[in-house]
């Protein structure tokens, strides 16, 4: 059987986008394609997997590696050693999966309506410790707000996907003791930007 690349995970994608499914059943759909491709060592050239060496954080880089005309979205982060991004959302359905090593992921329930956008009084659902290898998908307004920490002494580096180019969306930030929402931006680089 031959590696499962890239270009065949972006074209078996298109068509789960163009069967026009729910976002549920799309991700149900999508996840072993995604698992798939994290299995295979070399879809994933190693460019996209180091840290940027520049900026505020150089141990940390986001990469791009497709935009498509339909909104899906593919890149990398690179997470550095101790690096941690608050609770926020995504407002997009998304999946994302682990090649090297592994991040803790705490998901987060929200208790209000969401009618204040101010305001949010999150619970905490579940800690997973996402390790190589694994995925895990994000729905809009049922399942999303999450934070994602590197504990580690050692880069962890995961695979986004997203129905949406999440750089071109506000979205929130949440603080969980004082329930603030900070509307934010991702910056081409992959920093959030309040």
């Amino acid at each position: 059987m031959s590696a499962y690349s890239l270009q065949d995970f972006i074209h078996d994608m298109d068509a789960l986008i163009t069967a026009n499914l729910t976002p549920v059943r799309l991700l149900e759909k999508a996840e072993p394609l995604l698992a798939r491709l994290i299995a295979s060592p070399k879809a994933i050239p190693d460019e996209y997997r180091r840290p940027s060496g520049t900026g505020p954080n150089p141990m940390h880089a986001s990469y791009r590696l497709h935009d498509g005309a339909n909104g899906l979205t593919i890149g990398t982060v690179v997470w550095a050693p101790g690096q941690y991004l608050a609770p926020h959302d995504h407002s997009s359905w998304g999946m994302v999966g682990t090649l090297e090593h592994a991040t803790t992921e705490t998901r987060y329930r929200r208790l209000d309506d969401g009618t204040n956008k101010e305001f949010a009084k999150l619970e905490k659902d579940r800690v997973s410790l996402r390790k190589k290898g694994e995925t895990y998908i994000l729905i809009p307004g049922v399942d999303e707000i999450h934070d994602v920490l590197n504990d580690s002494d050692r880069l962890a580096v995961d695979i986004h996907l997203y129905g949406l180019d999440i750089r071109k969306i506000e979205r929130n930030i949440f603080d969980p003791q004082t329930g603030k929402i900070k509307r934010f931006l991702t910056d081409p680089s992959g920093t959030a930007k309040q």
